[in-house]
């Protein structure tokens, strides 16, 4: 999976967690900010370890608060040797 293609994905479900289009979600702003709450990042975890076999916790959506950072940090779980996407 390439890169824009994970920021794709992640970016439509939190659209439609939060019942809104995905060009309404801004990459950079913080998951609270946007409205995600504590049920909401417990399902996106779910999500992601489902579409990417990459288990998370509750702390890393803290350590990277939105979309771009998420995503980085994901990406670099599946290709630990920094492989471009």
């Amino acid at each position: 999976m390439k890169k824009e293609q994970l920021m794709l994905l992640l970016t439509k479900q939190i659209a439609d967690e939060l019942r809104c289009q995905p060009d309404e979600i801004d990459r950079h702003e913080g998951f609270q900010h946007m409205g995600l709450d504590s049920i909401n990042s417990i399902l996106l975890l779910d999500f992601i370890e489902k579409q990417t076999s990459v288990e998370l916790n509750p702390m890393d959506l803290a350590d990277h608060p939105n979309i771009s950072s998420l995503v980085d940090f994901i990406f670099s779980q599946i290709n630990p040797k920094g492989d471009a996407g």
